[in-house]
């Protein structure tokens, strides 16, 4: 367990960068509960609130809404709608595309990622993902998983 990237995000009062994954399922939760397992709409719920703050990048919002259309078909609009306030409230992270491209990581991990770890790296902030590879490519105290979360 990474206990030392949350006490120290925490602890900080470091801002974090959302990965698709983790705003998605915190979303769901807001949304409607049911279909997202309920351990981890818990944690998201109490977890996430304790950060100073939360960023997100544009390419985490598009993924989230091609998540959207493929599993809330014509629930999407009710669920951009509700969930809007919250996306509203959180900041936004925008790296420009040229500098996505010719960052080391794009060709292995694509634009989402390296846009996250483009933004950790630019500022003391962490990231929070489900995504090892992602993760793996940050400082271990810049890392935050849903694991260690749950811990």
């Amino acid at each position: 367990m990474n206990e030392t990237a949350i006490e120290k995000t925490l602890s900080k009062r470091l801002p974090i960068v959302l990965d698709t994954d983790v705003l998605y399922n915190y979303l769901r939760a807001i949304h409607s509960p049911q279909g997202i397992d309920e351990f981890d709409a818990l944690v998201l719920k109490n977890v996430l609130p304790q950060f100073s703050k939360i960023y997100v990048t544009p390419q985490v919002l598009a993924e989230i809404n091609g998540l959207a259309k493929r599993d809330l078909a014509k629930g999407k609009p009710h669920f951009l709608e509700k969930t809007k306030p919250f996306l509203a409230s959180i900041s936004e992270n925008y790296i420009e595309k040229n500098e996505i491209l010719s960052d080391s990581n794009y060709c292995e991990l694509g634009p989402t990622d390296t846009a996250i770890i483009i933004s950790v790296q630019q500022a003391d902030r962490a990231a929070v993902s489900n995504d090892g590879q992602m993760l793996s490519n940050l400082n271990r105290d810049k890392a935050i998983s849903m694991a260690d979360m749950r811990a």
